[in-house]
């Protein structure tokens, strides 16, 4: 035992010191071998354990420290994986980073170690493997100077293990590190010490091949791996190194480039890898941590996995490149839930799932990559920081490998590949900081591609998108859900619902091969949304600008390579379905383009690209964030509108065809169009920013669109060049409306259909069956079979240039212009106007929005504009009627009707109930009958309603007013070098209108063209309403000429401004409008054929509608001067000359109120017209005839006939100006308007504005034309009638047709040209003259008169005057004769008579005797200054000797009471006829007559220059009221001396004369009278003047009943006499005849009657109308009052001779002198009577007479200022009838009357010849008891016996037949009533009687009477007597009744003088005593003498020896 334990231990002993020494031996070899190969010292510290092992590289200071070392085993340890396990403690390496550069070398060196040192045994290592491992506790690894010599990097790995397996064939190595943390530090006295630091557990395995020994696997697994970056490690030099040394070992580039063949990059280096690679990283972390600014990013993923693996022991795939093959392998990417956040714990990146893999088999290679849900949140300011500081570390090696990076040529793979991905739920947020942030999103997208080789490289591909959203704005980076279907939210710049795009690529294989490449491309697009705006566009471009701007050069690259390549054949096949364009706008909203469906189909030969439901729509304000994407037809008020839209391009004929389908609607509107362009600027801008983006150093695209003709100089060629073929265009548009608003409620609407237009090379067609243009909803133009072509020259127009030699250019381009028919209609008061003057402001507007900063060629630079050819084969201008007025008259004529028929049916009734009358009796009730009668009333009721209703129903209503209509127009319009461009436009315009002044300075023009016109016209018609005649009728009409347009450029201060309402933004837009109008000039010369022009006052009303719609055509000038009349219109515009040959010229002037009338008229009939219009003047040449056209016997009677006629009208304009200088009329804006005159307006036209024409007609007819034919005029007396009711017809007050507020028309009234007359001149010169007047058509009687040559001159003057009043009321027209010569010569005037009784056939008889009546040698009438002189030749006084004394002179003639002898026919001999003695009774004197007459346009201050004709006898005379009137019509009748001397049969005659001729009025004239009278008495008295009217109705009604009776019975007698011209003999129409004349002539005495009644009642009651307004007025204006008119006549001297029967004896003599009668008329209706007598005497003739002055004032002083008799009264109006005297006053002066009893009885002999003085004289108490107080006296029978043929004032011829006195006398008073007197007749009679006096007064007048009486008379000798003052206040009186009451109060003051006369007269008491003694006789004789005293004197009857009688001025009883 104990040598056991001896030799055990010394066994232990042994192996102890063979272990020691063993240790030993290594340790020593190890350290050898250190030292040797390494140059490196080895230490171990303990001798017993391996502790404290140092390995120390001396040259590098390089340590490896080893705390212990040992050797454990599996069945120590569990835990261990083999049996022996090599242990190491803790592991420390320190090393220098700066000198690892060395430590590489001896590794190098000794890697030379040959193959057969490495080799183990397979068995052996395998046993190796399986029982060996290394395990290490901890490892500390510590790099010096990593990046600097401050650096360090620590490396600390725990729990690490060592393991190997093998099979035999391969090696397996695992590492396994538990726990690696490593740290890289820098030192320093900053905080951020700590560079990065890493935390990770790794496994790693390793597969290494044994024999090949290469790596075949590789296997890592790493958990919880932590990394953080700090700022320091970016910023030092540890990364920048980091490229150099990497770059070293890689020398695969080099092989690359070195090879013969291009290959794919890094297939090589896949080539290298192992067979199998397998990464799994679970629960990543890295952090990026910036601790400057405190920041860091957080990088986690929760798994990475990655697979490869190569099988090389399978068939590889052949030919993947052309020189490589690729092996089998698969490659697969998985990583899961990734998450980078901020340091605000904000997610930047997270994905959920991304798997990609790859497989290669031997027939392909397949790829796919599946995303699921990746969100992104770029920050930019948060990431700036990052990547500056990551732009530090990449700076330098980017640049390094862009100078290292070299073209690369990549290989064409030849093996198919299947690649395909699908990735969902994405979504990319970038906020870049300048730019606003925008997001990228897509739910999927999935991508299927394939590349097969069969027999060629096939490719295609499938891509799949599902909602796609790209948003950009503000809360762009904040994800969403996604929108709502069918909803777009702003911001959102691209969305994508759905997309899938097929596509295929083909391409040939060989290069021989003729094929071409093929490309198929097929795509799908639903719910496509795109929206640019600012946002987007800023966004984009930071993009591209990140890419870089290479990216275009490349592209530009691409595509010149692209163009290079050989031929494509490509097809396309698109189809988007919901797709919408917006643009958004900060400033204007947005805009949207909505496309239902677009299909693009497209090919290498054709292209077609369709679109179904096209709108542009405009969101004018953006209040809500989504907008709904409706459909199409569903979008509210698109601007634009398409239902289809085909477009197909042909590449190989470069031909682009262009369909619209039905539905092409567009709404514009200036506020539309500014936010359309606002949106296109958007664009524009976004597309400017974008292409600066791409292509930064490209020729801006202004320059790349300018043509290459502009920079071309003119005249220089073009460089030669192969001509390019034009692009031939075809257009199509079903239908089409487009609606354009002008303004607010203004708009203007095209519609068409079918439209077609093509282009073919230089050619442009264009073809529109049916095209309209409306204006605010009124459908005004519509053109039919429209036909446009542009042609380059065109063989017609050359023809038609042909007939002007003038022009220059053979041949020119044409726009030919074919219409087929072309409607215009003007709704009825529809202003066009407005919207016209709208539309032209926008068009300017546009025009100076788009195209005024661009700069335009001159015109005269431009090139000539082309020819035009109008065709139109009919043409229609229509103005619409008045509705109402239409069915007005429809309805009238629809009654009219239905009244016969009702009659008609009426009768039928009346015909039943008589037969069932005839047949039942009495038994036929009266109730049946009233049934029957009420049944047809009610029956006429409903047949009228049924046909108002069905009115239009087979007939459709007459809408038109007037109706313009063309037939076959053609108009050729000529251009010509000659006269194109402003220089010679100016020549022109100076020879077309060489009277017009034309500018020094010239003028500016805004529009100049010159063109030659040839224009033909098949008809011309012109109708109002369905009138039966035309207004205007032309027939082939040819017309040719020079036609210039200009317009003047005006001034500042002729350029109006026109606010166009814009809306916001932009507010008011101002557009300037030149004021200036456009001009024409012509020289025209044309060819008619029938020329026919209708008109009449009856189509005035019509006309005046229509007038009112032609101003509703043009706007007024802005200008507020007044506007010009259309004469002064067209001088303004029109200039030039028109020259007119008409073959036949005809004017009808209507003559009847009813415009459907075409019977009545007058035809003015020319012949081979030839007129000739130039300024100023209107020349007419040609046979004239006027015709009275009427339905009578009277029909086509030519009343004039003037062959040869040359008329000529000369018109002399009246201005303040040149009449002629229309270039200085200056149109002024109205805020540029100069000051005028207080009260005066501004007329810019004021000097070229005519204030009154002067008109001058002259018509010539001595021209000499071969023909016999001389001028003629033929008048019937019914002819002149009808005249008169033509002129009447004519001259008939127009009233105001739809005027006032009621109609909306508050415009002034037009002046009509007949006021605008201030002087016409009419001048006739005739070679002879042929005159026929019959007075009875039917007695054949008449008068001829014929003239050789004769001139007949007469001038007259207008004066307007205006009517009196407040009521505004049109100027009285007051024409006067100024001037009026006339020169007939050779004239002789014959009677026409027929032997034949009346004519029955209504013809003249050819066998009418002519006798002569006068013949005249020449005739000469003058008229000057309205004083008239007469001077007939052959017709003289033969009474011209001298005659030298009085005898002489009384037995002439002379004198008063001389003898005259007469002859009774002056144009025969005196010897052949009997002489006849007369007496003068009136001497020679000379009588002047005054008539002044006042204007009411006179200037006040030359009104008082025209005095009234002085009076030299009467200088002092003065007014009675001291009243001075001013300027007033004044007639002055002045006859200074007047001798008369009569005998008792001369004044007899004289009175008879009176009587009987002066006063005689005609019974039914009288009996007129009467009953106007009473009417008018009538209305006076009437309560209720109003109810005339309803009789006035009556009468009308009545009146025209007659007429339309008789026009209808004219009518047919007319068509019987047209008829009886065929058939003169047939009885039944002569009867006929007779039967209708006889009617007629009752129906025309009916009518004589009832218009006599009607025309009373109507002048009465308009008369009382008047009378009743004035007075109104006078009641309201009573300081008004003024004279109207002054009547006055004086005579200076008056004498008047009584004589006996003998004519020699003298009776009496009465001188009266200084006479003076005047009456003043005044305003207010009252009149003033004066009667004023200067002095007046009357002598006593008789032989031995006692007193030889009969009668004379006291005064023998004849002084101008006394006067012997003055007489006032003033009237005023009468009241009721009855005259009221407001002031009656007589004066007298004192008379002195000296009368004998002889004298008064040759002077009652004298005016009562044959009558007892002593008759008929009654008491006056008696008399008036008598009288009523009415005035009428009463009526005795005998006087009721009195003939209506008794003289009113004297004897006459009742004096032959002893007429009394009082019959003769008094018989207007006592006249027998004729009819039955009513009541209006006894109180208009009593009315007459009597007179209101207000006021009288007679002052007291002394008289001195004498008296000698017979022979046994006393006579009176200065018998002093003294009439009394009278007054009498308001009493109603006849004058018989003032004259009895003057002579009552008269008698009783002198009844007292008389007695207390004769008292005094009486002898005293003594001689009365002595008296008393005398006889009886004697007393009684006295006391008879002096009562024929009193009796004689004043009346007095004495005594009651003669009650009957009494004085002088009483009357029977």
């Amino acid at each position: 035992m104990p040598l056991f334990f001896s030799a055990l231990l010394a066994l232990l002993l042994v192996a102890l010191s063979a272990l020691f020494l063993g240790r030993w031996l290594v340790v020593r070899l190890a350290t050898k071998w250190c030292q040797r190969k390494l140059q490196a010292e080895l230490k171990i510290g303990s001798f017993f354990w391996i502790q404290n092992v140092s390995l120390k590289f001396q040259q590098h200071q390089q340590t490896v420290e080893i705390d212990s070392l040992w050797i454990s085993s599996k069945l120590f340890s569990h835990d261990l994986p083999h049996y022996v396990a090599l242990c190491f403690g803790e592991v420390r390496i320190r090393t220098d980073l700066q000198k690892v550069s060395g430590l590489f070398a001896p590794f190098s060196q000794s890697t030379g170690v040959h193959q057969k040192e490495l080799s183990f045994s397979p068995s052996l290592l395998k046993i190796f493997c399986q029982l060996f491992s290394i395990h290490v506790d901890s490892i500390n690894i510590m790099v010096l100077k990593v990046a600097t010599s401050e650096s360090l990097w620590h490396i600390q790995i725990r729990y690490s293990s060592f393991l190997l397996d093998s099979d035999g064939k391969r090696l397996k190595c695992e590492v396994s590190l538990s726990q690696i943390n490593s740290k890289v530090l820098k030192s320093g006295q900053l905080e951020d010490t700590c560079l990065a630091e890493l935390s990770l557990a790794l496994k790693l395995c390793l597969e290494v091949g044994i024999r090949s020994r290469q790596l075949k696997a590789i296997t890592v697994d790493v958990w919880t791996l932590h990394a953080e970056l700090h700022e320091g490690l970016f910023h030092s030099q540890l990364l920048r190194q980091g490229p150099g040394l990497a770059s070293k070992p890689v020398p695969c580039s080099e092989v690359i480039e070195n090879l013969a063949e291009p290959t794919l990059p890094g297939l090589y280096l896949l080539q290298q890898l192992p067979d199998q690679i397998k990464v799994k990283m679970e629960i990543t972390s890295v952090v990026l941590s910036m601790n400057s600014q405190k920041r860091h990013l957080n990088w986690t993923l929760k798994l990475l996995h990655f697979l490869y693996h190569r099988d090389e022991d399978q068939l590889p795939l052949r030919s993947f490149t052309a020189n490589s093959d690729m092996a089998q392998m698969s490659t697969e990417l998985l990583l899961k839930d990734g998450l980078l956040l901020s340091q605000s714990r904000q997610r930047i990146v997270c994905l959920n799932s991304l798997k990609a893999s790859v497989q290669v088999t031997t027939i392909d290679l397949t790829a796919s990559l599946v995303l699921n849900t990746c969100i992104i949140h770029y920050r930019h300011l948060e990431f700036s920081h990052w990547l500056h500081m990551l732009a530090l570390e990449t700076q330098e090696s980017s640049s390094s490998v862009l100078k290292q990076t070299k073209k690369r040529t990549f290989p064409q793979i030849l093996a198919p590949i299947i690649f395909s991905t699908s990735i969902s739920n994405v979504n990319v947020s970038i906020q870049l900081g300048d730019t606003p942030p925008f997001a990228l999103g897509f739910n999927s997208i999935s991508l299927d591609y394939q590349h097969l080789r069969p027999q060629s490289i096939h490719q295609r591909g499938v891509l799949t998108v599902d909602h796609l959203c790209w948003r950009v704005g503000s809360d762009s980076h904040i994800q969403r859900a996604p929108h709502p279907p069918n909803m777009h939210v702003w911001g959102e710049a691209l969305v994508l619902d759905s997309f899938t795009l097929q596509g295929s690529y083909n391409q040939p294989l060989g290069l021989s091969s003729t094929q071409s490449d093929t490309l198929f491309l097929d795509c799908t697009i639903r719910g496509l949304q795109v929206e640019v705006s600012d946002t987007c566009a800023q966004c984009l471009s930071r993009i591209l600008s990140l890419m870089g701007p290479q990216s275009g050069k490349s592209a530009v690259s691409r595509e010149s390579s692209f163009g290079e390549s050989v031929s494509l054949l490509w097809k396309v096949d698109l189809k988007v379905e919901d797709m919408n364009l917006f643009t958004l706008s900060a400033l204007v909203g947005a805009s949207e383009i909505r496309l239902d469906t677009l299909t693009v189909l497209g090919s290498a030969e054709t292209s077609t690209v369709g679109v179904q439901g096209l709108v542009l729509a405009l969101v004018k304000s953006v209040t809500e964030k989504m907008q709904p994407c409706c459909k199409a037809p569903d979008i509210p008020t698109p601007v634009l509108s398409l239902s289809m839209l085909s477009i197909t391009y042909h590449s190989s004929i470069r031909s682009l065809e262009v369909q619209c389908g039905a539905g092409l609607t567009s709404l514009w509107s200036p506020p539309d169009h500014m936010y359309l362009y606002q949106h296109i600027l958007a664009t524009l801008q976004c597309r400017d920013l974008l292409r600066a983006t791409l292509f930064p150093e490209t020729v801006p695209l202004v320059a790349l669109e300018t043509p290459e003709t502009a920079c071309e100089p003119e005249g220089c060629p073009p460089e030669s060049s192969p001509p390019k073929r034009l692009l031939s265009l075809t257009l199509e548009v079903s239908t089409a409306k487009l609606t354009a608003f002008v303004a607010e409620d203004r708009f203007i609407t095209l519609a068409a259909e079918s439209v077609s237009l093509s282009r073919h090379g230089g050619s442009l067609q264009a073809y529109c069956p049916e095209l309209a243009a409306g204006f605010d909803g009124n459908s005004i133009f519509n053109f039919k079979e429209v036909e446009v072509q542009l042609l380059p020259e065109l063989e017609e127009m050359i023809l038609h240039r042909n007939p002007f030699p003038v022009l220059q250019t053979l041949r020119n381009r044409v726009w030919l212009l074919s219409l087929g028919s072309v409607s215009v209609e003007f709704p009825y008061q529809y202003d066009f106007s407005r919207t016209l003057d709208e539309a032209v402001g926008v068009q300017k507007w546009l025009k100076g929005l788009h195209g005024g900063t661009r700069s335009q060629a001159s015109p005269s630079s431009a090139h000539l504009p082309p020819d035009l050819l109008l065709k139109v084969q009919h043409f229609s201008w229509v103005f619409l009627d008045d509705i109402f007025e239409v069915k007005l008259r429809d309805n009238y004529e629809l009654m009219k009707d239905e009244s016969k028929e009702s009659a008609k049916r009426l009768q039928l009734l009346d015909a039943k109930v008589a037969a069932l009358r005839k047949q039942h009796g009495e038994l036929l009730p009266a109730r049946k009958i009233e049934e029957l009668y009420a049944s047809l009333e009610h029956k006429n009721i409903e047949i009228y309603i049924q046909r108002s209703h069905r009115l239009y129903g087979n007939t459709p209503m007459r809408r038109a007013l007037l109706t313009w209509s063309l037939a076959g127009l053609e108009l050729v319009a000529l251009a010509d070098a000659s006269f194109h461009g402003p220089e010679r436009v100016v020549e022109q315009v100076r020879e077309l209108d060489p009277g017009s002044p034309f500018p020094v300075e010239g003028v500016d023009l805004v529009i100049q063209w010159c063109r030659m016109l040839k224009c033909s016209v098949k008809t011309f018609l012109v109708r109002i309403r369905d009138y039966p005649r035309y207004l205007f009728e032309i027939r082939d009409w040819r017309l040719m000429g020079r036609l210039v347009g200009t317009e003047q450029s005006g001034q500042p201060c002729s350029r109006r401004r026109q606010i166009l309402h814009l809306g916001l933004p932009w507010g008011n837009v101002a557009v300037e409008r030149n004021m200036p109008p456009l001009k024409f000039y012509h020289d025209f010369h044309s060819e008619i054929f029938q020329y026919t022009v209708v008109w009449g006052p009856c189509w005035d009303p019509a006309w005046t509608l229509i007038g009112q719609s032609v101003d509703l055509l043009t706007k007024p000038s802005a200008d507020p001067s007044p506007p010009l009349p259309w004469w002064d219109k067209s001088r303004l515009l029109l200039h030039g000359d028109w020259h007119m040959d008409i073959e036949q010229a005809n004017l009808h002037q209507l003559a009847t109120e009813d415009p459907y009338n075409t019977t009545e008229n007058m035809h003015w009939e020319w012949n081979h017209l030839s007129f000739h219009w130039k300024p100023g003047q209107f020349v007419f040449k040609g046979d004239l005839d006027v015709n009275v056209r009427t339905a009578s016997k009277y029909d086509d009677c030519c009343f004039l006939h003037l062959p040869d006629l040359c008329m000529t009208l000369d018109l002399q304009w009246l201005c303040h100006g040149n009449p002629h200088d229309h270039h200085g009329v200056t149109l002024r804006a109205p805020e540029f308007l100069p000051e005028v005159p207080l009260g005066q307006l501004h007329d810019s036209y004021r000097a070229f504005r005519s204030e009154n024409l002067n008109l001058s007609i002259k018509m010539d007819l001595t021209r000499h034309s071969g023909t016999i034919s001389q001028p003629r005029i033929l008048l019937y007396s019914s002819t002149l009638r009808w005249m008169q009711n033509f002129w009447a017809t004519w001259t008939s007050v127009t009233r105001p047709i739809c005027r006032g507020k009621l109609f909306n028309n508050l415009k002034p009234s037009k002046k009509k040209l007949g006021q605008h007359y201030k002087q016409l001149s009419y001048t006739a010169l005739f070679p002879q003259l042929q005159v026929h007047y019959w007075a009875s058509f039917a007695q054949q009687r008449g008068i001829q008169i014929e003239c050789s040559q004769g001139h007949v001159f007469t001038r007259g003057t207008q004066r307007l005057i205006p009517q009196a009043g407040t009521v505004m009321r049109r100027l009285i027209s007051d024409w006067s004769v100024t001037q009026m010569v006339s020169d007939l010569s050779q004239v002789t005037v014959y009677l026409m008579a027929s032997p034949t009784e009346e004519n029955a056939d209504h013809c003249l008889d050819p066998l009418v005797t002519k006798t002569h009546l006068l013949s005249l040698s020449s005739l000469t009438y003058q008229r000057h200054s309205n004083r008239t002189a007469e001077e007939v030749k052959n017709i003289e006084e033969h009474r011209q000797r001298s005659l030298d004394s009085v005898q002489e002179l009384m037995e002439s003639g002379q004198a008063v009471g001389g003898m005259v002898t007469t002859t009774t026919d002056w144009n025969q001999p005196a010897e052949a006829q009997q002489a006849q003695q007369v007496q003068r009774i009136i001497s020679r004197c000379s009588c002047r007559m005054y008539y002044i007459s006042y204007s009411h346009d006179i200037d006040p201050e030359l009104a008082t220059q025209i005095k009234p004709p002085e009076v030299h006898e009467n200088q002092e005379k003065e007014d009675l009221l001291k009243k001075q009137e001013g300027a007033v019509d004044t007639f002055t009748l002045i006859h200074h001396e007047l001798e008369i001397s009569t005998n008792p049969a001369q004044y007899a005659m004289i009175l008879d004369i009176v009587n009987n001729l002066l006063l005689h009025v005609e019974p039914k004239r009288k009996e007129h009278s009467e009953k106007k009278q009473r009417v008018r008495f009538q209305l006076e008295i009437s309560s209720n003047p109003e109810e005339q009217r309803s009789s006035i109705l009556h009468l009308q009604e009545a009146v025209r009943q007659h007429v339309a009776q008789i026009r209808q019975l004219e009518k047919q007698m007319y068509s019987i006499m047209k008829s009886l011209q065929d058939d003169s003999k047939n009885e039944n129409l002569l009867d006929l005849n007779q039967k209708l004349q006889l009617q007629l002539n009752q129906e025309k005495a009916n009518l004589q009657l009832e218009s006599e009644e009607l025309n009373i009642l109507i002048r009465c009651f308009k008369d009382f109308q008047l009378q009743q307004a004035n007075k109104m007025e006078l009641r309201k204006q009573q300081e008004d009052v003024s004279v109207v008119r002054r009547t006055e006549f004086y005579f200076a001297q008056a004498r008047w001779r009584l004589t006996e029967e003998d004519g020699q004896l003298g009776i009496a003599e009465l001188e009266l002198q200084r006479f003076l009668y005047s009456k003043v008329n005044k305003s207010d209706d009252t009149a003033e009577h004066l009667l004023e007598l200067g002095w007046f005497t009357m002598n006593n003739l008789l032989p031995n007479a006692v007193y030889k002055v009969v009668l004379r004032p006291q005064s023998s002083c004849q002084s101008g200022r006394q006067l012997a008799l003055r007489l006032f009264s003033k009237v005023r109006p009468p009241v009721g009838g009855i005259s009221v005297k407001e002031h009656f006053e007589v004066n007298v002066v004192p008379l002195t009357i000296q009368l004998t009893h002889q004298f008064f009885h040759r002077i009652m002999g004298f005016f009562f010849p044959g009558r007892s003085v002593e008759d008929d004289e009654v008491g006056d108490e008696e008399d008036k008891s008598k009288l009523v107080t009415t005035g009428i006296p009463v009526v005795k029978p005998r006087q009721l016996i009195a003939t209506d043929d008794a003289a009113p004032l004297g004897p006459g011829k009742g004096v032959a037949q002893g007429l009394s006195r009082s019959s003769g006398v008094r018989r207007s008073f006592r006249k027998a009533p004729e009819h039955p007197v009513d009541d209006i007749d006894k109180m208009k009679e009593r009315a007459a009687m009597n007179n209101s006096f207000i006021y009288i007064k007679i002052p007291q007048v002394p008289l001195c009477v004498s008296y000698k009486g017979e022979k046994n008379s006393v006579d009176w000798g200065d018998l002093n007597l003294v009439l009394p003052c009278l007054e009498y206040h308001n009493n109603t009186w006849t004058w018989l009744d003032f004259a009895m009451a003057v002579k009552r109060d008269s008698r009783k003051a002198l009844v007292a003088q008389v007695i207390k006369e004769k008292l005094r007269l009486k002898p005293a008491a003594g001689s009365e005593v002595r008296g008393k003694l005398e006889t009886k006789s004697d007393l009684n004789v006295q006391q008879q003498e002096e009562e024929e005293k009193a009796r004689l004197l004043i009346g007095l009857s004495v005594g009651n020896k003669n009650p009957g009688k009494k004085s002088i001025f009483g009357r029977r009883k």
